[in-house]
C-alpha cells in the first residue's frame, strides 16, 4: 500500500516531487511515482479516492503528462492518469466521492465548458447537475465552497459563501 502526500512543496527528502508524492506504507520509503502537477500551480489541496482511483484537486493545468485543469483521477493500480477530465476553470477545494458519484466544489465558474458554481459528476465523467438543479445551493466566488459532506440518508451538506438557494437571498 501507499500513503499519498499533497500540498504546496517542491521536494520531499531532497527528491523533486512538486506538490504530490507517495510513500510505501511498509518501509516509509519515497516511491518513484511522480505525476508532477504542471502549469500555474498553487498546489494540490485535496485528495480523495473512489477505491479505484486517487482523486486529486487543487490548482494545476496538467498532471502526469495529460492536460487536466484542477481535478484529475489517477489509477491506483497503474499510477497512470485516467481519462476522467471534467476541465474545471478554477480551484477545486473540496471532494466528496460517494458511490459512483463525485461531488466537488471550490472557486470555479465552469466545468466542462458549462457554467457551474458547483458540480456533480458520475464515475464516467459526465456532468450530472444542470444549471437549474439545486443539489446543494449556489456557492459563488470568490469565497467558494469551504466544506462538503455526503451523509446518507441526509444527502449533501455544503458550507461556503452561499448567495442564493431556491431563489432566496442568503447570508454568507
Amino acid at each position: 500500500g501507499a500513503l499519498y502526500l499533497a500540498g504546496t512543496f517542491a521536494a520531499v527528502d531532497g527528491t523533486r516531487r512538486p506538490n504530490l508524492a507517495a510513500f510505501d506504507l511498509a518501509s516509509g520509503a519515497l516511491l518513484p511515482w511522480d505525476p508532477a502537477p504542471a502549469g500555474l500551480n498553487r498546489g494540490v489541496t485535496t485528495l480523495g479516492s473512489d477505491g479505484a482511483a486517487l482523486l486529486v484537486s487543487g490548482e494545476f493545468e496538467g498532471i502526469g503528462g495529460p492536460a487536466r485543469r484542477n481535478l484529475a483521477a489517477i489509477d491506483l493500480r497503474t499510477g497512470q492518469v485516467t481519462p476522467f477530465n471534467p476541465d474545471v476553470d478554477g480551484a477545486v477545494e473540496e471532494l466528496a466521492p460517494h458511490g459512483g458519484t463525485l461531488y466537488f466544489g471550490g472557486r470555479f465558474a465552469h466545468v466542462g465548458g458549462l457554467a457551474r458554481v458547483r458540480a456533480v459528476v458520475d464515475a464516467g465523467g459526465g456532468i450530472r447537475v444542470d444549471q437549474g438543479d439545486d443539489a446543494f445551493g449556489e456557492v459563488a466566488r470568490p469565497g467558494g465552497l469551504t466544506a462538503l459532506v455526503v451523509d446518507d440518508p441526509d444527502g449533501v451538506m455544503a458550507r461556503g459563501q452561499a448567495q442564493h438557494r431556491l431563489g432566496e437571498v442568503r447570508a454568507t
